[in-house]
C-alpha cells in the first residue's frame, strides 16, 4: 500500500511529527542532565577519535535578517533597530556596516534624486 501511494517510512507528515517530538524530548533530556567531569572527558575523547569537529559549521547561526528588518538599517538609529528587531545595538551596527549602509544620522546622505552641486 505504501509503495502504491509513494509513501516511505519517513516522508509522511505523521512520522515526521513523531520524530520531531522525540528529538525535542531527547534535547530536553540532554540539557537537563548534570554532566560529571568523567563524562565530559569521555565525550571529548570520543569526539576527538571520531573527528566530529569536521561537522561544525563556522559562522553565524542566529536568526536571519528579514527584508523588513534590513530596510530599517540606516533609516533609524542602531539602538532603535535593535529594539524593534530584538537584537543588540552592536548586532544592528555590524550588519549595517557590513552592508555598507551609512548611519541614520550621517549628514552626507543624499535624498533620492537629489543632485549634489559642486562649487566652481
Amino acid at each position: 500500500m505504501r509503495k502504491a501511494l509513494g509513501i516511505t517510512r519517513t516522508n509522511n507528515a505523521g512520522t515526521q511529527r513523531l520524530v520531531w517530538h522525540a528529538v525535542l524530548r531527547g534535547a530536553e533530556a540532554v540539557k537537563d542532565h548534570e554532566w560529571t567531569e568523567e563524562e565530559r572527558a569521555a565525550r571529548r575523547r570520543l569526539n576527538a577519535e571520531l573527528h566530529l569537529g569536521r561537522n561544525l559549521r563556522p559562522g553565524y547561526h542566529g536568526p536571519r535578517w528579514t527584508k523588513a528588518e534590513l530596510r530599517l538599517l540606516g533609516r533609524l538609529p542602531d539602538e532603535e533597530v535593535a529594539t524593534r528587531t530584538g537584537r543588540t545595538a552592536n548586532g544592528a551596527r555590524v550588519r549595517r556596516t557590513r552592508l555598507g549602509i551609512p548611519t541614520a544620522r550621517d549628514r552626507r546622505r543624499r535624498a533620492a534624486g537629489q543632485v549634489q552641486s559642486r562649487a566652481p
